[in-house]
This record gives structure tokens, sequence and C-alpha cells, in this order.
């Protein structure tokens, strides 16, 4: 199952991948980029330079069209043959439609923890990209058919480069994709199917434009008779409502997700067991001497980041669902105690009042505080201050979820899923 790579196979597949790609690829010193801001039209050329790319197979163009850290990915991901998901599954890709993105529409689907750059740049370049697409297996990275992306650009050594090439949450594909789409477009149908795919993502099950399941990584679960969550959240000072799975029937619940190891590692992407992965993110996240509900908070938010990024990737393009900025794995980090924890949860998930996913953010805090109720970014601290003062993990979670962005309408949900 693990996919590793050692440090001479990546030092070989560089040098391999640079003879192969000649002065595609180039590392210049940065110049000054004072220089007045790129316009959106050299932007939307980069995507059609892109999709370009894609469809002759010239992967030298592709890379050299991405940032300078991105393009070092790249070279290793086509220079080593084991890597068969991403942007090399794509057989032919036709460009549909661009459109741009206000800086306030997109900045909640940037992916700033993995991507820095998006952070520190002035000119940062946002588009809804659909490309109809070929492919040589269905997954969740591409499908075939009409297959929509959020892809941002930012200014780098002069020049627009790609920095974010991923699915776009719901929210965002609603308000910027909904709104230009035409009844008489010859493609309408398509545009439907590819928002339909992106609607399912967000209930947590992965279908493709033909509303067939995808199956690969996933096992893909019917809770038409799914009894309700056993467990007793009944506690002082807590919420009343037993949760339970609601409406929504099919999940796709993951097995595996593929890490980005560029924190610790040597930059591979590598694919893991799902349950593993939690298991060896907990304690390098949460304190593991901490109180066991802190720690049951921890658990399900690891699991619920997990499940979203697997059902929308950090990078389609390159393949990966993960990186350790976006929760620290490290492998053999696993302890007893949350270990335990973990196995009598594996079936337990985290989702919205409506049944949705969201992505459950989560940062450090201050030690001694709970910090503000209803902000949608649970504090760890905060998460053991509440445990201390004995609040049960639902209550914490609903204290920092309930009634925020992540679950406007009502309290989150922990769900059984056989």
């Amino acid at each position: 199952m693990f996919k590793k790579i050692s440090l001479l196979k990546n030092v070989v597949a560089v040098i391999l991948i640079l003879f192969m790609f000649g002065n595609v690829v180039v590392f210049a010193n940065s110049p000054d980029e004072s220089n007045s801001l790129r316009s959106y039209s050299d932007s939307e050329n980069v995507i059609k330079e892109m999709v370009n790319a894609v469809s002759t197979q010239n992967w030298g163009m592709f890379t050299n069209l991405m940032s300078l850290e991105e393009q070092s990915y790249y070279i290793q991901y086509f220079a080593d043959d084991s890597y068969t998901n991403g942007i090399k599954q794509v057989k032919t890709a036709n460009l549909d439609s661009i459109i741009r993105l206000s800086g306030d529409l997109s900045k909640s689907d940037l992916l700033t923890r993995e991507y820095p750059i998006l952070l520190s740049n002035n000119n940062i370049q946002s588009f809804i990209v659909g490309i109809d697409c070929k492919v040589s297996k269905e997954n969740k990275y591409f499908y075939n058919g009409l297959n929509y992306f959020i892809i941002a650009l930012a200014q780098e050594n002069g020049e627009m480069k790609i920095v974010q090439f991923n699915r776009p949450s719901y929210d965002l594909a609603t308000k910027s994709i909904l709104p230009v789409i035409k009844k008489d477009d010859i493609n309408y149908n398509k545009k439907i199917a590819a928002l339909n795919v992106i609607e399912n993502a967000s209930h947590g099950y992965l279908t493709n434009a033909q509303n067939e399941a995808i199956s690969q990584g996933f096992n893909i679960i019917n809770t038409d008779n799914v009894r309700q969550n056993e467990e007793s959240l009944v506690q002082p000072n807590s919420y009343s409502d037993t949760p339970n799975l609601g409406t929504y029937t099919n999940y796709s619940v993951p097995w595996s997700i593929t890490c980005l190891m560029n924190r610790t590692g040597t930059g591979a992407a590598v694919e893991i067991g799902f349950d593993y992965y939690v298991k060896n993110t907990i304690n390098n996240e949460w304190y593991n001497s901490w109180s066991n509900e802190s720690l049951r908070t921890g658990i399900y938010c690891i699991k619920g980041v997990g499940w979203y990024r697997t059902i929308s990737p950090v990078s389609s393009s390159g393949g990966y669902d993960v990186t350790q900025y976006t929760q620290f794995y490290v492998p053999e980090t696993e302890a007893t105690n949350t270990n335990n924890m973990i196995d009598s949860m594996a079936k337990y998930y985290l989702v919205n009042k409506d049944n949705k996913l969201f992505f459950p953010e989560y940062g450090a805090g201050t030690s001694g505080t709970a910090g503000s109720q209803g902000t949608g970014r649970l504090l760890q601290w905060g998460s053991q201050y509440l445990a201390q003062q004995g609040y049960t993990y639902y209550y914490i979670l609903n204290y920092y979820y309930k009634e925020s962005s992540y679950s406007p309408n009502g309290e989150v949900k922990t769900v059984y899923i056989p």
C-alpha cells in the first residue's frame, strides 16, 4: 500500500527529467518584482497553455507553467512511473470555460496553509475553469466529461504561474457557475452534471458525470436503514439532541488517503490507510496527555479534515489529497490510548446540520481559555480547557462550529456510518 520514493531515486529522477525537458523548466533568480502587476488576460493565457499542454501530453510545458515550488514536485511526479493519479491520467482535455473570481469570493477556497505563496504574493488571480476530459481511469482527481476546478495563479519572476489546481467547494461553485449557465448553451447538460458531482461531494458522496459512484479508495455505504447514533451525548450543559444521519443516504467512506510528504519527508506523495493516517496525526496535533474529551474532539476534527480532503483533494493535478501542512501526519507516531479511541470511533464521522461534509478548521488557541463561540475555528487549547470543565466532545465541537459558516443552520453532528 505504501508508495515511498528514496532520496537517491529522487535525485536520479530530477536529472532524468531535466535532461528530457531540456531548457523548458527554468529555475531563474528572482528579478525585481516591483514591475506592474500582470493582467487577468496573462493568467487566462497561462490556463489555455496549460490545457493545451495536458491535451498534447507536453509535460515539460505543463511543469514550466507551475510556480517554482510546484515545479519541484512535478519534476519527480512525471519522472516516476508509479504515480498514476493526477494530471497524467488525463488523455485529452478541452477548455470549456474560464470564470474570473473576485478576491472576496475565492478567498475561502484558497489553500494558504498548503501554498504560502497565496498569502505573501501581492498579485493573486483565481478562476473557475471547466475542462472536458477523457481519462485513463475515473477517480476523485479526474473523471470522463466536464470537470470544474478552481485554479489560482500568483506572480513569480514577472510571470503568472499556477499555484493551486483542485476542485471548488459547493458554495463557490454555486455562486460562480450557476449565474453564467444558460439553458441554450450546447454544453448545458454537461455543466449541470459537473455541478451535480460537486453537490454530491458536499454530502460526502463521490460520483462521476453519469452520477455513478466512484469507488477507488472508498467504501460506498447506503444508510437507508442505519440505526441512530447510540452513543449517549446528553451531559450537563451539553446539547440534548442525539445526532443521526437525517435523510442523505449515500456516503463514500475513505479507506485510504494520499499525503504529500513535504514537511518531514522527501516531497513524495504516499498512499496510506485512512485509520493509519488518523492514528499518526492525532499525537502531532493534540497533546497525548490531554483529557479524553479533548482528544476525542481532535480525532473528529482530524477525521473530518481527512475525509473532506479525500473527497475534495488539495491537488487534483498532483494526485494527492493532503500535505503535511494540511495536518501534521508523521509515520510511526501513534500511541495506545489514542489508537483505542480511534478504533472505538471508527464508524463515527462529523457532518454539519444539513448532513454535509465541512472542513473542520482548527488552530492552537491559548492555554486557560476557550476563546469565542461560533467562529468556525476550533481551538486546541480551548478544547482542553472545556474538557477540564467537564464538557463532552460534542459540546466542544458545537461550541466552535454551531452557527458558524460551516454549519449556519444549527448544530454539527457526529454520525454513525456502518
